[in-house]
């Protein structure tokens, strides 16, 4: 239920003024328990990611312009919502990328 340094989420995000509303992919990469990187290749992005695990399964992915609000919905798989520069209206899925799946 809570992130730790060395998880890779992928998943997908999607957001009316962010690529016309379009779902694009994205992959975070957790250097610590509190931050990484994240990445879409859509958007040609690339930048830094801070995490913050409330309890029970809330989590709080963001850097300057992007809040991801999330809950673990099941064991590896975070939902929730998107909001742009303060803007709220989209949403989010990342699931954890399995140990075995990163070879």
């Amino acid at each position: 239920d809570h992130l730790v340094g060395g998880d890779i989420l992928i998943g997908w995000l999607q957001h009316p003024d962010l690529c016309d509303d379009e779902r694009v992919d994205i992959e975070v990469e957790l250097a610590t328990s509190g931050g990484g990187t994240w990445r879409c290749r859509k958007m040609s992005f690339d930048g830094p990611v801070s995490v913050r695990q409330r309890s029970p399964r809330r989590i709080l992915l963001c850097d300057k312009s992007t809040v991801l609000h999330g809950e673990v919905v099941e064991p590896g798989t975070i939902r929730g919502v998107v909001l742009q520069h303060g803007k709220g209206g989209g949403m989010f899925e990342l699931r954890a990328l399995l140990a075995v799946q990163r070879l």
